[in-house]
C-alpha cells in the first residue's frame, strides 16, 4: 500500500514516483540500519539481552526438526525470483526498451497478479500453491475497501475544483513561510508519529500526504517525495497506546510488560524509529527522486 499511495500522491502533484528498485533499496537499508543500531540503543534504556537469548535458544530447540515441503520452497523461492527481477526491471528499465515497457505498463502490481495466476494453476502433489478463493478469506476486506475509499477521497481533495488543497495551502503556509524544506520533512514525520498513535493509522497517513501535497502545489519548496514515504512509514509506528495498532494492543496485553514501562519507554522507541527513517530515506529521496 505504500507504494499505491506514494503514486497516488505523486499524480496529485504531477511529479515522478519512486520506482521500485530504488524503493526496495531504500527499506534494505533502512531495516539493516535500525537492527544494527537497535541492541545499543536497548543497552542504553537497561534491557537484559539474556531473556531473549533464552528463548531463543529454546524457540530453535523446539523448531530444529522442521522441514519445509515443496510448495514452501518452491514459494520462498518464487518470493525471492519476484523481488530480484522486479529490481532488475526497476534498475535497468532506463537502459533497456523492453523493461521500459514492462515497467510502465505492467508494473509492480501486474507482475504480482500474473505471479498469483500462474501459481495458481500450478499443482505440486495435487494439491495447488495457491488457491485464490482460500486466500482472498485470509484477506483482510474491511481494510482493504477503506484503502480503496481513502485512495477516492485523496484525488478528491487534492483536486483543484474541490478547493480543498487551496484552503489547507492558505491556512498552512504561514506557518511555514521562511521554514527550510528539511524543516518541514521533520515537521510532517513528527507530527505523523504523534496523531498514528491515538488514531486510525491508514486515515492519517492519507490526511498528512495530503496536507503535504497541498503545500507543495503551493509552492513551498520542500521533498515531497521524502515526506512521503516518511508519512507512510511513521504512519504504522504505532505502539504507545493500546488503540494505536494490533502490536500496541499486544504490547499493552503482555503480562511481562507494565503500563508505566510501556508509557515510559515506547516514546523513545518511535523517536529512535523516526530518526533512523529520517537519516535513511532523505537521502535515498534525494538522489533518486
Amino acid at each position: 500500500w505504500a507504494l499505491m499511495l506514494m503514486a497516488t500522491s505523486t499524480a496529485s502533484a504531477g511529479i515522478s514516483a519512486m520506482a521500485f528498485g530504488p524503493y526496495f533499496l531504500m527499506m534494505l537499508v533502512l531495516l539493516l540500519a535500525y537492527t544494527a543500531v537497535y541492541p545499543f540503543v536497548m543497552r542504553l534504556f537497561g534491557c537484559d539481552f539474556s531473556k531473549i537469548s533464552a528463548g531463543t535458544q529454546n524457540l530453535t530447540a523446539d523448531n530444529e526438526n522442521t522441514t519445509f515441503d515443496k510448495a514452501q520452497i518452491i514459494t520462498l523461492a518464487s518470493v525471492i525470483g519476484f523481488v530480484v527481477i522486479m529490481l532488475v526491471i526497476s534498475l535497468l528499465s532506463s537502459k533497456i526498451p523492453f523493461l521500459a515497457t514492462v515497467n510502465a505498463k505492467i508494473g509492480v502490481m501486474g507482475m504480482m497478479i500474473i505471479v498469483w495466476l500462474i501459481f495458481d494453476q500450478i499443482k505440486i502433489d495435487g494439491k495447488q500453491i495457491l488457491n485464490i478463493q482460500d486466500a482472498g478469506k485470509a484477506v483482510s476486506w474491511d481494510l482493504t475497501l477503506l484503502f480503496a475509499i481513502a485512495m477516492v477521497v485523496s484525488n478528491a481533495l487534492t483536486s483543484a475544483d474541490t478547493g480543498v488543497s487551496a484552503f489547507l495551502a492558505g491556512l498552512l503556509s504561514p506557518i511555514f513561510a521562511g521554514k527550510s524544506g528539511l524543516f518541514i520533512v521533520v515537521f510532517a514525520a513528527l507530527l505523523t508519529l504523534i496523531l498514528t498513535n491515538v488514531a486510525n493509522n491508514v486515515a492519517i497517513a492519507f490526511l498528512m500526504v495530503n496536507i503535504m501535497i497541498a503545500l507543495y502545489q503551493a509552492g513551498i519548496a520542500f521533498n515531497l517525495m521524502a515526506a512521503t514515504v516518511l508519512i507512510i512509514f511513521m504512519s504504522v509506528v504505532a505502539i504507545v497506546t493500546p488503540a494505536a495498532s494490533i502490536m500496541g494492543a499486544m504490547l499493552h496485553s503482555a503480562k511481562s510488560c507494565t503500563p508505566g514501562a510501556i508509557y515510559k519507554w515506547s516514546p523513545l522507541i518511535c523517536l529512535y524509529t523516526m530518526i533512523v527513517a529520517l537519516l535513511v530515506m532523505v537521502p535515498f529521496t534525494t538522489i533518486f527522486c
